[in-house]
């Protein structure tokens, strides 16, 4: 017995040793690890400031801010578009945020790539920004202005995706400077940077990996889809008309893959105005169905639109557009809804906002109104609350003697109309507005 014990005691000895052995090695290759994962970790930091700052002052601005993007909020960088995506944590910040001010009405966060800078980042239109791999700047550059802004946007320009889950770096040369300037994005620092950290996504001739793997395609929801169309809309709008007050107001009905391609249903209804002494008023509108079919790499972006046609082509395209979807038929048949239903009063408040935000950011001032300050209708003048006819949340308005003068005419050959002007109440916004009905007298 005792001669095992003493057996007993070296086999313990023996296995100690070993352990130990063993966990000195471990700790070699959990060093050696650590040592490469720390060689090949650098700091990716994206700064923003105001006004102006000279080289040495930038310098020192990075040593003592704290960046508002860094390689941690990164999932990928696209090399060749030079798109830059966030990770899910940070566009969910920005998410919460956004569907916060949507519930405040807020429509210049709701539809934040109008008015430039970024609804995910929190950052104004022309923000000034520095982008620094391990605390030496790269580049300096400007997040993007007002799509409705008639300034020119030069050099290093940061533009948001439409659904606001990334970014694209666009280099606008100086018309001055011609085309031999290097371009700044390609940085071997930052670029090496990247691909130390993995963080360089494939591109997008790889056919090794899946269509969402390859492209990072954004995330499909109605509001990414309106977001889009909006976009499109007003730009054309702006484009074609520079003088007048533009509102768009999307309702998406159905979107779907076909092809390859993401096709979206929407209703758009787009609208013009002119503004005098303190009054919007219509010039030109639509209302109607579009199908838009998107690309969607690396975000969404159009590939071609189809309008419903007219006259006796309208149902057949109609049909067309449901696909034997005969839900989607019906409400195509059924638009626009009944004046005074729920989704049309909500289409006009929307109207009004995006009316009031699109003046804002052109530069208008002093537009908006309570019901007893609004020019010339200020005195001797009729106000009705939810007049017949009229969406709800607005005061109709109508000077007494026009309304007098269309009274007394009932039946006597005329339509009797009467002019005056909807203040819709939310938005401060007066419109010009035709009434026939005295049921409100």
């Amino acid at each position: 017995m005792f001669k095992i014990a003493i057996c007993d005691d070296e086999l313990i000895s023996e296995n100690k040793v070993n352990i130990l052995i063993i966990t000195f090695f471990i700790i070699v290759i959990l060093v050696g690890v650590l040592l490469t994962s720390r060689a090949s970790k650098h700091s990716i930091e994206l700064y923003t400031y105001n006004g102006n700052l000279s080289t040495e002052e930038q310098v020192e601005y990075i040593k003592h801010n704290t960046p508002i993007l860094t390689e941690d909020d990164i999932e990928t960088y696209n090399l060749k578009d030079n798109k830059l995506f966030f990770k899910d944590e940070l566009i969910k910040e920005g998410e919460s945020r956004i569907k916060n001010d949507k519930k405040q009405q807020n429509p210049e966060t709701a539809y934040g790539f109008i008015n430039g800078g970024s609804k995910t980042l929190n950052v104004e239109k022309n923000t000034k920004f520095l982008l620094a791999v391990d605390k030496n700047i790269i580049y300096a550059g400007h997040f993007a202005d007002s799509m409705v802004s008639s300034s020119l946007n030069q050099g290093i320009v940061i533009y948001e995706f439409i659904d606001a889950r990334g970014l694209e770096i666009k280099y606008n040369k100086d018309i001055y400077e011609g085309d031999k300037t290097p371009d700044p994005r390609d940085s071997k620092l930052f670029i090496n940077a990247l691909k130390d950290m993995n963080l360089i996504s494939e591109k997008k001739e790889d056919k090794s990996e899946s269509h969402e793997e390859k492209n990072h395609s954004p995330r499909l929801s109605k509001e990414a889809i309106e977001n889009a169309v909006f976009e499109i809309e007003m730009r054309e709008l702006e484009t074609k008309d520079q003088e007048h007050y533009h509102s768009v107001v999307v309702d998406c009905l159905k979107y779907f893959h076909e092809d390859d391609e993401v096709v979206a249903i929407c209703w758009v209804n787009s609208e013009s105005y002119s503004f005098s002494e303190g009054i919007f008023e219509s010039q030109t509108g639509s209302s109607m169905p579009i199908e838009y079919r998107f690309l969607n790499e690396n975000g969404l972006s159009l590939k071609t639109q189809m309008l419903a046609e007219d006259g006796s082509y309208y149902t057949k395209s109609l049909k067309k557009m449901a696909r034997g979807d005969k839900e989607l038929e019906d409400i195509l048949f059924s638009y626009p809804p009944n004046p005074n239903s729920e989704k049309q009063n909500e289409a006009y408040d929307a109207k009004m906002k995006t009316l009031r935000f699109y003046a804002e950011i052109k530069g208008l001032k002093n537009f908006t109104y309570s019901v007893d300050e609004i020019p010339g209708y200020d005195k001797d003048v009729f106000i009705f609350e939810n007049m017949e006819n009229q969406p709800e949340g607005t005061i109709s308005i109508v000077k007494k003697d026009d309304f007098e003068k269309a009274k007394d005419s009932i039946g006597k050959g005329n339509w009797p109309y009467y002019e005056g002007v909807n203040l819709h109440i939310e938005s401060g916004i007066v419109t010009k507005a035709t009434f026939d009905t005295f049921k409100n007298e």
